[in-house]
């Protein structure tokens, strides 16, 4: 069951720069975006459409995503980590070349119409320089014309051969000082390179030193990496670190592990798949030795493009594999027999690079160019573990302001949703749906990854084919894993709204809605029981459960904690109006004129220690009163986090709900739906403070039911209509909240009595 959770500052102050009423609003998003100095990039990017993201073997029965979904509407694509969005512009750069090749053939090596091929990896090098922190350097060239060069950075074939030819030069065990220092369940490929260089220097498997998280967490600690470098530096030739962990999502602190891998005396490298082009990097300044990547992520230069490396200029004499690409270009044609190599990490290269690969990767990389002069969104948040590298002189600077922002935003939303777990206490013990977490670390220590894990595990495949049908595409990784990545360059807010919204998992667990039609029964099934709210009291409740077998009463009792027409402690709460706790134990009331009972009895001890839930309308009421009604309805005391708050701190949330009472009361009695607007935003705002949410749906219909007993049909309709729209945003177009409010519109006479509802947390002995 998610708890109450607070909104990150970053995401208030801008919410009080905006219209909207909540961060949860559709418009919010659309203000975000609005004010992106980046949003128009979006538009050089080709985004799936949202009938090719859907299920590929219902495509032909037109099944491939849900009803209701405009199939010809570009989709919600999260999968950036895994493979980036085609930028429009590499059609024409790729079919330039093959224009060249055709017209020039082998000639073009030499008399290119923009860029011979014998140099052609110099068109892109100088871009991932700035994208990796390498050494650069501005040259003046005969024409006139100045270029940033570097000799740290090379465009070479693929990553996992990129690292093995580095590990050839760099690894170079001794019988005191051969193990490898990494990541335990890092990408496999990393895992058979390392492998590999142990084996072909005959050393034992015990010379591999993957790290393990502490015993029930999942991303490492800082510190802990520090304390294995420090006990056993002396021993270990390389530490090589994933920068950004592709499971996790996991920014490790680069510049520290660095710094303590030399003051050991060990070669410190990285993978840098997920980091390049997704965090800023300092591997010059911050000292380290060599690094590889792939382009084909945030680099987006197509599947299976072309990579590179990094080596320090302090190893620029390293011995290394040589290869005839690599050789000094004044004599590369006269076919010397001895190797020259060309400077720096260029002399690593072995052969050619493929034209057509280097030529889908410029054509991205000069869209980084673009962003990288826009001017940086100021933010207080640092950028990386170690230090705050996204000033405004930054290559990476709008791109990572961006991209903090989104995932700041995309994480407020997911784990406001039913089914999220805070990671402290997943996997959950006593319910029996799908629940997740994000095992991702907070900012500074993450990317623009956000990894999902489900539990139970299996749930996942579901999950994630039935996203799909609704438009939006991650990424899977087993186990249980749904990786969701929004690149600043053509993701929106609206893509994270829309991937919130559509996640299967918040309706695995929901918050209790009590229903508009009072004629209507209200169910929940279940494998144990069916219970009909109001033909079963308490007692009978109690009878029944006990008459079960023990282990299907510790199922039910999960039942009770994950389900809201459950209450453990109370059996069953038949009621169709909750407002603000005005009904007592087994009151009569009225509603649409028709008379309903609510029955609310205790159907056990909860025992000490134990935890429960309960749905609890008392929003706006100080803790004396909540106390009051719970002792008077279930017998027990209010122990919910925020009554147990030290005095002062107790003192200051009475006062923000009394005064929310205070708002919310004299906005109704006015009967002015302009001031309701704005008050209800006071209200709202109060009660954020508190960890709470007054929906906007509710709010709409409250300010409905206001007009209506003043007769004033006019705003009647218009609140009516109002409430509509946002139900059908809230809910669905055809879930039975709309439709009713849709009837509503038509003949406003009768109205749904909706209060305001909170899940709450309660700890035994009671």
């Amino acid at each position: 069951m998610s708890p109450t959770i607070t909104p990150p500052p970053l995401l208030s102050s801008l919410l009080s720069q905006s219209t909207s009423d909540t961060l949860h609003s559709a418009s919010f998003a659309s203000h975000l975006d609005s004010t992106d100095p980046l949003r128009s990039f979006r538009d050089e990017f080709i985004i799936p459409k949202k009938s090719m993201i859907g299920i590929p073997a219902e495509r032909e029965s037109g099944g491939t995503v849900e009803a209701g979904e405009d199939v010809e509407q570009v989709g919600t694509y999260l999968a950036g980590n895994s493979l980036g969005c085609l930028p429009k512009s590499t059609e024409k750069e790729v079919l330039n070349e093959l224009r060249n090749w055709g017209t020039l053939a082998v000639l073009g090596h030499t008399e290119h119409d923009t860029h011979d091929w014998l140099t052609v990896d110099e068109k892109v090098t100088h871009y991932l320089a700035q994208l990796v922190g390498a050494k650069t350097e501005e040259t003046v060239l005969p024409s006139g014309e100045k270029k940033i060069m570097s000799t740290e950075v090379a465009c070479m074939g693929s990553l996992t051969a990129n690292l093995n030819a580095l590990f050839t030069s760099f690894y170079q065990p001794t019988p005191t000082r051969h193990k490898i220092l990494y990541e335990a369940k890092c990408f496999p490929s990393d895992a058979y390179a390392f492998a590999s260089q142990i084996s072909l220097r005959d050393y034992p498997p015990s010379s591999l030193l993957p790290l393990e998280p502490l015993p029930g967490e999942y991303t490492l600690r800082t510190s802990e990496i520090l304390k294995v470098i420090e006990e056993q530096g002396e021993s270990i030739a390389v530490i090589c670190f994933g920068a950004v962990q592709y499971y996790t999502g996991q920014y490790f602190d680069m510049k520290a592990i660095t710094e303590a891998g030399h003051a050991k005396g060990c070669i410190v490298a990285f993978d840098l798949a997920h980091a390049i082009g997704n965090v800023p990097i300092e591997l010059h300044d911050w000292g380290v030795d060599f690094a590889a990547w792939c382009s084909y992520k945030y680099l987006n230069s197509g599947p299976g493009g072309i990579a590179g490396i990094f080596v320090h200029e302090r190893h620029a004499e390293r011995k290394r594999l040589q290869g005839w690409w690599g050789h000094d270009l004044k004599t590369r044609f006269q076919m010397p027999e001895i190797f020259s190599p060309l400077p720096g990490a260029r002399g690593f290269q072995f052969s050619n690079p493929s034209v057509l690969d280097v030529a889908a990767l410029h054509a991205s990389l000069k869209i980084y160019d673009r962003a990288s002069k826009l001017p940086a969104l100021a933010t207080s948040s640092s950028s990386s573990p170690s230090e705050d590298p996204t000033s405004n002189t930054h290559y990476l600077a709008p791109l990572r302001t961006k991209s903090i922002l989104l995932t700041t935003y995309l994480d407020y939303l997911l784990s406001t949703l039913p089914s999220f777990v805070p990671l402290d206490s997943f996997p959950p013990s006593t319910t029996t749906t799908t629940s997740f977490t994000i095992l991702t670390p907070p900012h500074p220590y993450r990317g623009a990854q956000l990894s999902l894990l489900f539990h139970p595990v299996e749930s996942m495949d579901p999950i994630f084919d039935k996203l799909r049908r609704k438009g939006v595409l991650g990424d899977e990784r087993r186990p249980g894993v749904i990786r969701l990545a929004p690149v600043p360059l053509y993701n929106s807010f609206k893509d994270c709204w829309d991937a919130a919204r559509a996640s299967p998992a918040k309706d695995s667990v929901r918050s209790p809605s009590p229903p508009s039609n009072p004629a209507r029964s209200w169910h929940a099934e279940s494998p144990l029981l069916k219970i009909i709210v109001g033909q079963v009291s308490g007692p009978e409740l109690l009878d029944k459960v006990l008459a079960l077998p023990i282990s299907s009463q510790l199922a039910y009792k999960s039942l009770c904690n994950s389900q809201p027409e459950f209450h453990p402690v109370v059996g069953v709460w038949n009621t169709n109006c909750i407002e603000c706790g005005t009904h007592s134990k087994n009151d009569k009331y009225e509603t649409g004129g028709k008379t309903d009972e609510s029955t609310v009895t205790a159907v056990r001890r909860i025992e000490a220690g134990e935890e429960i839930t309960h749905g609890y309308g008392e929003l706006c009421a100080p803790r004396e009163e909540r106390k009051a009604h719970l002792q008077s309805w279930f017998r027990f005391d209010c122990r919910c986090e925020v009554c147990v708050l030290p005095d002062e701190e107790l003192k200051k949330s009475d006062e923000r709900r009394s005064e929310a009472r205070r708002i919310k009361d004299d906005t109704q009695a006015k009967l002015d739906p302009l001031r309701f607007v704005t008050h209800t935003k006071k209200v709202q705002q109060l009660l954020e403070i508190e960890g709470l949410v007054l929906e906007r749906t509710a709010s709409a219909q409250i300010a409905f039911i206001a007009c209506v007993r003043g007769k004033d049909e006019e705003n009647a309709k218009a609140w009516g209509k109002l409430a509509a729209e946002m139900a059908v945003l809230e809910y669905g177009a055809e879930s039975e909240v709309a439709k009713e409010l849709r009837a509503l519109r038509k003949k406003p006479k009768g109205h749904p009595q909706w209060g305001c509802s909170w899940k709450q947390k309660f700890v035994g002995p009671f």
